[in-house]
């Protein structure tokens, strides 16, 4: 029913549920927005946002663990989220990059 302006710092990760996507914000928001994952992997993959599953686009500056045996990314606010075996290299990459 309108648009909700936020700080692209404050986004934490980002889910697909269908044909809408459900955002994660600092202090345990969450807001459902009416187009899909890939739209907002388009938009938010120069910011810094990484897809790690069919599923999941994250703010790769919130990541604390990447859990290698179990394909997890663990996050700051403590979710846990899976990366799929095709996304792990795009993963490893970045983390490589950082250290």
């Amino acid at each position: 029913n309108g648009y909700l302006v936020r700080e692209l710092n404050d986004i934490i990760y980002v889910k697909a549920n269908s044909n809408y996507t459900e955002f994660y914000f600092n202090g345990n928001e969450k807001i459902m927005s009416t187009k899909t994952l890939l739209d907002y992997e388009k938009m938010l993959g120069l910011f810094g946002f990484i897809r790690i599953h069919q599923s999941y686009l994250v703010n790769f500056k919130y990541v604390v663990k990447f859990d290698t045996e179990h394909l997890q990314l663990c996050l700051g606010n403590g979710a846990v989220l899976p990366v799929s075996n095709r996304k792990r290299s795009a993963v490893m990459d970045i983390l490589r990059g950082i250290f």
